[in-house]
């Protein structure tokens, strides 16, 4: 099929998707990235933010309500699916603290740094199984 991608035994059926879920994560992971895209805007209007983040992870995917229904449509495995669950959770604790605020914000928060580590782990596991 054309829209499939295939990784060892594993198609992903939504390679689009799992391409931005990885470039959000790499946002997520980067503080720098954070202060020039979502801060300065300065790939404005790609710029993308906090709100970006939530939607992606919240919204449009089910990885927050169910993370496994997303194995072999973005994710590969379970494995994939409990560091992508860290981070949902993480981003979940944030929103209820926080609530609607601005990139800004979060990124002030205590807890941020932690959430950073998070991303930064699950991009290296999706990373390796590619």
């Amino acid at each position: 099929m054309a829209n499939r991608i295939e990784h060892g035994d594993m198609d992903i059926t939504a390679p689009r998707k799992r391409l931005e879920m990885i470039s959000l994560l790499d946002e997520l992971s980067d503080k720098s990235k954070q202060d020039h895209l979502w801060l300065m805007h300065e790939d404005y209007p790609s710029s993308s933010g906090i709100d970006d983040v939530f939607h992606f992870f919240f919204d449009d995917t089910d990885l927050n309500k169910d993370v496994d229904s997303e194995i072999g449509r973005i994710l590969k495995d379970q494995v994939e699916a409990v560091v992508i669950s860290n981070v949902c959770n993480a981003l979940d604790q944030l929103f209820q603290k926080l609530g609607d605020a601005d990139s800004s914000v979060y990124m002030s928060d205590p807890a941020w740094l932690s959430l950073m580590h998070l991303a930064q782990a699950a991009l290296i596991v999706l990373r390796d199984s590619e």
